[in-house]
Order: C-alpha cells, then structure tokens, then sequence
C-alpha cells in the first residue's frame, strides 16, 4: 500500500522532509528502515484498518468508466452547460491528476474563478523555485528582480482576491494596486520595517490610493496574534497534529547554542536559508 501514498507526495517533500535518515536505531544495512519507509509504512497500515479492498475496486472502476460528456455533446459542450460560479484547484506535484487537466476544466467552465496561490516574500531565486517546487505555489514574486506590479500582472492577470500579508511597504501597495473588487486583505506582519535598514522596525510606511480601496470595496483588517489568546492552544494541537501525521511539510534549519542567536537572526533578515530558523539549545 506504499504505492498510493507516493503518487501524491513528491520527491522534493521527501527529500527535504526525511532524505536518507535511519529510522530510529534502525540500520538500512542490515534489515532496518530508513526513516521514509517507516513513515509509507505507518500511513499504509493506516488505509489497510479502515478501508475496504472490495470498496476500492468498486470506486475505481465507477471513476474509469464514468464520462460526463456521455449524452451531452462531448467533454467540452457538458462543461460550458455549467453556470455556477466554480473552483477549479490543482497540485503541482499531483502525477494522478496533473495540472494540466485542472487547466483544462477551468478553461472549459465560463464561470470558473482562476485562482492562483502567489508568494511573495523572499528576495532569492533559488528559494523561489523550491516554493514552487517542494511547497506547490503558483507563482514567485521575487522582489528586486523585477517590478512588483509588472510580476504581480503576469502572476495573477486578473487581479488578487485574498492577501495575507507578512511584510507590508511597497509589497501591500503593489498587492492593493492589483485588487479585485471585495478583495478582503489580512495585515499580519510588517517585516518591510523590522528588516529597514531605515527604520527602528516601528513603522513600515505603505501608500494606499483610499478612493480606490472605496471604489472597489476592499477590506482591510489587522490581526494580531496576542489579541486572541485562545487561538494558540487550538493551533498548537493542530500544527503538532499536522506535523506528526505527515500532512504538511515544515522546513527549518537548527543553529545550536544561543551564543549564535545573533548569528542565525542576521542569517534569518539576509535570507540566507529556507524556512524557519530555530536557535536549539542544550539538553537540561
């Protein structure tokens, strides 16, 4: 049952999630796992309880054999039949269901909403191609490559319906030009004036046109995480669920000893690594 599980994760996310590492006290050479296989193993045992062979076969003979243009004129004359407001999403690394056919429906239904996911805070390419590779977004704007706006058209021609924003300045005002009517904007962070060589991190200054965000009925909303305590309790139990299961990928790199802590946060503002940086701290 390992099969399945590989055909929707990558190899990038298992690279980085888990390469080469023993399981445990487990040596590979000698009939031990790696830890890779531990982690098929656990999550095929886990199918194996719950679900029914029978079931499968089932299933999977219903999906080869249906075809929604049987007795519609053809594929494409039953998707333009389709007047509800659709989303179409699609996972880069998916080999069951490529990207390609999410393109194709989304292309025959008139009323799909393109949506794409954007990221837009690193300043390298290198770290760009590996969002877009190992994390599955869209598209990278790379900041100082090129001019936001001219990236953020090309990434999202028609404009952004939903931003979480994390830095703030010249990257929100770019993001706020390029809005939909009703794009609703959630300020999270403001890392355009903590990382300021200008600025003492207090402010982080951002022009917006407010006879464009009236005009367009845009929403606007700070969030701060001290503000709801209650939160973090529920998204401490998630995240570790999360993480323990396999459902998601968290990418870190550890600096030991807290005599490097200035060290890993200059590393951390220059951008020099992928992910979160932890300062890990002796046992006891």
């Amino acid at each position: 049952m390992r099969i399945p599980h590989v055909t929707y994760r990558s190899e990038p996310e298992l690279q980085v999630r888990f390469g080469r590492t023993p399981q445990g006290t487990e040596d590979p050479r000698n009939g031990g796992r790696y830890q890779v296989e531990s982690y098929l193993d656990h999550h095929a045992a886990k199918l194996v309880r719950r679900f029914d062979a029978g079931s499968y076969v089932v299933l999977a003979d219903a999906m080869n054999t249906h075809d929604i243009g049987r007795g519609r004129g053809g594929t494409r004359a039953a998707l333009r039949r389709v007047t509800a407001r659709t989303l179409v999403a699609g996972v880069s690394s998916d080999r069951l269901y490529p990207i390609t056919q999410q393109a194709e429906l989304a292309a025959g239904i008139r009323t799909a909403d393109h949506h794409r996911v954007i990221e837009s805070s690193t300043r390298s390419p290198d770290k760009a191609e590996r969002l877009r590779a190992e994390l599955g977004y869209d598209a990278v704007v790379v900041p100082g490559s090129r001019p936001i706006d001219e990236q953020l058209a090309a990434a999202a021609p028609n404009g952004i319906d939903v931003l979480l924003d994390t830095v703030g300045g010249e990257q929100l005002a770019a993001a706020f030009r390029a809005a939909r009517r009703g794009a609703r904007f959630a300020l999270v962070g403001a890392l355009a004036g903590q990382l300021s060589p200008y600025r003492d991190g207090g402010s982080a200054p951002a022009e917006i046109d407010t006879f464009r965000l009236v005009n367009q009925g845009v929403s606007l909303h700070g969030y701060r995480g001290a503000d709801h305590p209650e939160v973090t309790e529920e998204w401490t139990k998630h995240f570790g669920d999360w993480l323990r299961s396999g459902e998601i990928a968290f990418p870190h790199v550890r600096i030991p000893g807290m005599d490097h802590a200035p060290r890993a946060l200059q590393e951390l503002f220059e951008g020099r690594h992928f992910g979160t940086v932890v300062v890990e701290l002796p046992p006891g």
